[in-house]
């Protein structure tokens, strides 16, 4: 049996931009990860039910939780008090991303939207300050989620 006196603990909530490889985690490793897709939930009730449902997780499991880098669901973490950390690429891995997305099949709206966006919402990660938050910004192209976990510590 292993003690860690004094060492941090390591966070639970990471919210992953799109395309950083939450669900491939997820995919490969069910037993350790949750992929708290977003887009399965009511947007009638969202954020709270996406809240409470991250929550309910935190309560229930020792799983490490990927959910969304949506703003309304950072500023929901965040007044929830749950620690979190927001993990996004730089905006000059956007070409790098647009493959991604392209290469998992992400239907033609997403890709226009991230086509669109892809730089508003990487400066809204930016600009996003928290005591809850720790940030990891990807900086290479084959930076991913793994990468910024292994980073914070934990073996993948």
């Amino acid at each position: 049996m292993q003690i860690n006196i004094g060492l941090p603990k390591l966070p639970r909530v990471l919210a992953g931009f799109p395309g950083v490889g939450k669900s491939t985690l997820f995919r490969n490793n069910p037993e350790l990860y949750a992929d708290s897709d977003s887009s399965t939930f009511d947007k009638a009730g969202f954020p709270a039910n996406y809240i409470d449902h991250i929550q309910h997780m935190l309560n229930t499991t020792d799983k490490t939780i990927f959910v969304s880098t949506h703003d309304e669901v950072r500023a929901a973490l965040d007044e929830a008090g749950i620690k979190f950390v927001l993990v996004y690429p730089d905006a000059s891995l956007k070409p790098a991303f647009m493959e991604r997305y392209a290469g998992r099949g992400s239907p033609q709206p997403f890709l226009d939207l991230m086509h669109n966006k892809f730089e508003d919402f990487v400066q809204q990660c930016e600009d996003f300050e928290s005591e809850c938050c720790n940030k990891v910004k990807l900086t290479e192209p084959d930076h991913n989620m793994q990468y910024a976990m292994q980073s914070l510590g934990f073996k993948c």
